[in-house]
């Protein structure tokens, strides 16, 4: 293990720290050990799996180049549109270098591949795979059935993972509130995951799969911190038997 590699396994628990200090409840009756416990285990399986793991780690890829060609797919519809000078392909060099127009290069990848995730949606292929991950969740951390399951959108859909348990907000607990919205501001929605893939795709050709990694493992992240700031005092009733 290199020293950089210690200095991140530190930082874990330095973070844990600070939430702690930071903490609406510091009484230690209250802190949840098993959500801690199990929740920097899972990060770190999950990181394994990513890194360590040849199948794990080409199925990463392949399902990195599968969403590479989902966002080639966005490049060459707005290269018809707005034509190769504003919107250039390996393909179709620009004759002009008119230099990185945001508004043509990257708004458009946002709106295709939204609606992607939108029809995806509708037809209930994000929410099998969205139900296995909430069920990891549920089992390993014993959280509630709903933070769950909106911690496990927060991977695909961003803040609009909320919509998922809208019928339960009106009786989470502050717990859960907060468990929910810290999975919304750390993980990446997918239009935003657009714009960072087609800013950095050129100098960097497998920043999808490291984006796509990080989200997964950010969740668990999330959850430990969010139930470090703001401990369970209460029973939670919202998706108790998700």
């Amino acid at each position: 293990m290199s020293v950089l590699n210690l200095v991140s396994l530190f930082g874990i628990f330095g973070l844990c720290a600070i939430a702690w200090l930071f903490s609406e409840n510091r009484s230690l009756r209250v802190f949840p050990w098993r959500i801690v416990s199990m929740g920097i285990l899972l990060q770190l399986i999950l990181g394994a799996f990513v890194f360590l793991f040849p199948l794990t780690r080409e199925a990463l890829q392949g399902f990195s180049n599968l969403l590479d060609g989902v966002f080639l797919a966005a490049d060459t519809g707005a290269n018809f549109v707005f034509g190769k000078n504003i919107v250039p392909l390996p393909t179709r060099p620009a004759d002009v270098n008119l230099g990185y127009i945001f508004a043509f290069r990257a708004l458009p990848t946002v709106i295709f591949f939204s609606g992607l995730m939108a029809l995806l949606y509708n037809i209930g292929v994000i929410q099998v795979i969205t139900n296995v991950f909430a069920k990891v969740f549920y089992a390993v951390m014993r959280l509630s059935g709903a933070e769950a399951l909106s911690g496990a959108a927060n991977i695909f859909v961003g803040i609009e993972a909320a919509i998922v348990v809208k019928p339960y907000l009106p009786k989470m607990t502050r717990s859960e509130l907060c468990a929910i919205l810290t999975c919304c501001f750390g993980t990446a929605a997918s239009s935003t995951l657009a714009i960072y893939v087609s800013f950095l795709r050129p100098v960097f050709p497998n920043i999808l799969g490291h984006l796509v990694s990080a989200s997964i493992i950010a969740i668990p992240a999330c959850f430990v911190l969010s139930k470090i700031l703001v401990p369970e005092t209460e029973i939670p009733h919202a998706g108790a038997d998700s």
